[in-house]
């Protein structure tokens, strides 16, 4: 008898084993295989209630969204959704912050990059 998350498993690892065949066949068909890569942030600058941002453009980076989640409480921001390559948070109550980024491009979007245990005090 095989219960529903057995059934999910097999089912994700057949997905799993055949993703990069289609990906392949796609390529030899000459078919667009795109990639939204994600950007690389780095802290520019933090104060006691404020920390700020930046990173190289992304290739075919139409805009990033950027977002923070606080620890203690599991508050989190509104998704911001900037064109430049740089932005800072102010008004943060003291807390372990985690920040999240991730490029939009276009129709797609990256995987988020996090940068935690900023700490706001």
């Amino acid at each position: 008898m095989h219960t529903g998350l057995q059934a999910g498993l097999k089912i994700m690892f057949f997905l799993f084993l055949l993703l990069p065949a289609f990906a392949a066949q796609a390529a030899i068909k000459g078919d667009p295989v795109t990639v939204c890569p994600a950007p690389s942030p780095n802290k520019t600058q933090q104060s006691t209630n404020s920390v700020s941002f930046s990173w190289a453009p992304v290739s075919d980076g139409a805009s990033y969204q950027i977002f923070w989640v606080r620890a203690a409480d599991n508050q989190s921001s509104a998704v911001q959704s900037v064109s430049n390559t740089s932005i800072t948070f102010s008004g943060l109550a003291p807390g372990n912050y985690s920040f999240y980024f991730a490029t939009n491009c276009g129709t797609e979007s990256s995987s988020y990059i996090i940068l935690d245990e900023i700490i706001c005090e």
